[in-house]
C-alpha cells in the first residue's frame, strides 16, 4: 500500500512502478522482490537538500501538524478514525489517518497559532492552485479554500501527482508571475500537464532513468520528500 502511495506522488515514476507490479504478479522470491523494490525506491524518491542529508520527517512532520491543530489524546480515537477512513477512501485512508497519531502525545504546542476566521478579504490577492489528480491533497480542498477567500483566484492544473510544480509549463509560468509581480491568473484558469503518464515513449524507454533523474533533481530544489521515505523505511 505504501509503495503504491509513494508512486502516486510522481506520475513520472508510474512506468517504473508498473514494472514493479508486473514483477510482483509473476510471483518472485522474496529476495528478488526486495532487490527490485529497492531499485524502485532509489529511482522514485527525492534526495534531501542540504548537508548533512538527515531525514527529519519523524519529528519535522508532527512539529508542524500537531502544533497547529487540535487533537484527541487517545490512540483509540485514531484507530477508529483510520478504520472509518479506509471504509470511505480505500487503503490509503487508514495510512493517512494513522500517520498523525503521534499527535496524541506530542509535547509541543503553538500558543499563538492562527485559528481563523478564514473568510476575510486579504489585502493582497491569494492564488489557490489545485491539481485534479493529487493523491495527497484533494482537488476538493482547493475548491473549498477558493470559496472561503473572497480575494482569491483558483488555478486548476489537469495533472497527475502531488502538487503542480514542474508538471505544466503553463501553471509554472502563472505561479511565477504571481510570486514575482503579485498578479494571479484569472479565476478559473485551467492548465494541463505537459506529459501525460505513459503517453511519452521517453518515459518508458531506454531514456527513462536519465529523464526521471533530471526531473527529480529539479523538483528536489523546491520540493523535498518531507514524509514518505521515512514512512517506507
Amino acid at each position: 500500500v505504501i509503495n503504491a502511495l509513494v508512486a502516486m506522488y510522481n506520475s513520472f515514476s508510474w512506468p517504473s512502478f508498473a514494472r514493479v507490479l508486473a514483477f510482483l504478479e509473476s510471483g518472485p522470491a522474496p529476495t528478488a522482490l526486495g532487490l527490485r523494490l529497492q531499485a524502485f525506491h532509489e529511482e522514485a524518491f527525492i534526495t534531501k537538500r542540504g548537508f548533512p542529508r538527515y531525514p527529519n520527517a519523524v519529528e519535522g512532520f508532527p512539529s508542524v501538524a500537531c502544533s497547529d491543530s487540535d487533537n484527541p489524546d487517545s490512540y483509540a480515537a485514531w484507530s477508529s478514525a483510520a478504520s472509518e477512513a479506509e471504509e470511505h477512501f480505500g487503503y490509503f485512508g487508514r495510512y493517512w489517518t494513522w500517520i498523525s497519531s503521534i499527535c496524541a502525545a506530542w509535547p509541543g504546542a503553538d500558543e499563538d497559532r492562527y485559528t481563523g476566521p478564514y473568510d476575510r478579504h486579504t489585502a493582497k490577492p491569494v492564488l489557490v492552485v489545485g491539481n485534479h489528480f493529487d493523491p495527497a491533497t484533494r482537488y476538493e480542498g482547493a475548491l473549498a479554500v477558493r470559496a472561503l477567500l473572497p480575494n482569491s483566484s483558483l488555478l486548476t492544473v489537469h495533472a497527475w501527482g502531488h502538487v503542480s510544480l514542474f508538471l505544466s509549463q503553463c501553471a509554472d509560468q502563472a505561479v511565477s508571475r504571481y510570486l514575482l509581480d503579485g498578479i494571479p491568473p484569472p479565476d478559473g484558469t485551467v492548465c494541463t500537464q505537459d506529459v501525460v503518464p505513459f503517453g511519452d515513449p521517453a518515459l518508458t524507454g531506454a531514456a527513462a532513468p536519465a529523464l526521471t533523474a533530471t526531473l527529480r533533481q529539479a523538483r528536489a530544489s523546491l520540493v523535498p520528500d518531507v514524509l514518505l521515505k521515512a514512512a517506507v523505511h
